[in-house]
């Protein structure tokens, strides 16, 4: 049987991982009406892009990377590791081509800030889709007929819906959430740096700030090995101050007119702060 605390919990967890994307779409909609229009496009790009790189992703992940011949001469250690760190790097690849492929069709037309970030949440909404939405409203679905006697179903399915405990649904939703705001700041700088038509700098900064992400994500997952639970704390203590920046970043460029981000990363570079077009 699945608790009726935990089939609650599935539908609450939808609820803020659709909320979370529709609070930033609707405060840039209300900001920008009076400019200009295409913000529904614009989420539309970014949730194409989630869906593309992420079939790149298995692909290159699922298929090429584990037929490369050298994994049989590594011990399990050394293969654990370089296989992270080449799968950071294929997500990172996936997601930036992503979000620039969202930012180059919405700008051509019209040059466009606001659409630039609206891809961001579009990227976000894209994997909240898939991450979220869908396998939680799945489980519902199939937890009402586990209840009610008529699940006629794979007993691995039935037995992992079951053993899913609400602490793993408030994480991933959280870590859902707290993505989706980083991956707007990206968005939002990355979209900056192409209208001003520094097309270098649109690649160079996510491909830098996501690896570095990634790699954060990867690290405590091979430092606690078998220990999860501190792992997964790890994690979401990273992903906490890592959105807590961006969220800070994309409340200045409201209030301001002016995205910061990372910048500081690259101040040796120029000596100049970004400012928005």
């Amino acid at each position: 049987m699945v608790s009726t605390f935990n089939m609650v919990l599935m539908l609450v967890c939808v609820v803020v991982g659709i909320a979370a994307a529709a609070v930033p779409y609707f405060m840039i909609s209300r900001r920008s009406s009076a400019l200009e229009t295409g913000l529904p496009g614009a989420v539309g790009y970014g949730v194409l892009g989630y869906v593309w790189q992420y079939i790149l992703y298995i692909f290159g992940g699922g298929v090429f990377l584990y037929r490369l011949p050298f994994w049989r001469s590594m011990n399990g250690t050394a293969q654990a590791i370089i296989l992270n760190i080449l799968l950071t790097i294929l997500t990172t690849l996936c997601t930036v081509a992503a979000l620039y492929w969202g930012i180059y069709l919405t700008n051509q037309r019209k040059i466009s800030i606001y659409r630039s970030a609206t891809v961001g949440i579009g990227f976000g909404l894209g994997r909240i889709g898939l991450d979220l939405i869908y396998p939680y409203c799945h489980s519902f679905y199939l937890a009402l007929q586990i209840n009610g006697g008529t699940y006629h179903g794979k007993e691995e399915l039935k037995n992992s819906i079951i053993s899913t405990t609400s602490a793993s649904m408030v994480s991933g939703t959280y870590k859902c959430v707290l993505m989706l705001v980083i991956v707007l700041d990206i968005a939002l700088i990355m979209g900056n740096y192409y209208i001003s038509e520094n097309k270098k700098m649109a690649w160079i900064y996510p491909l830098a700030v996501y690896e570095v992400i990634m790699l954060l994500n990867a690290l405590p997952r091979l430092m606690f090995g078998n220990r999860e639970i501190v792992a997964e704390v790890v994690v979401i203590v990273i992903y906490t101050i890592l959105a807590a920046v961006a969220g800070v970043d994309i409340y200045h460029w409201f209030k301001t007119g002016r995205i910061e981000g990372f910048e500081w990363i690259f101040r040796f570079r120029d000596g100049r702060k970004t400012k928005s077009v």
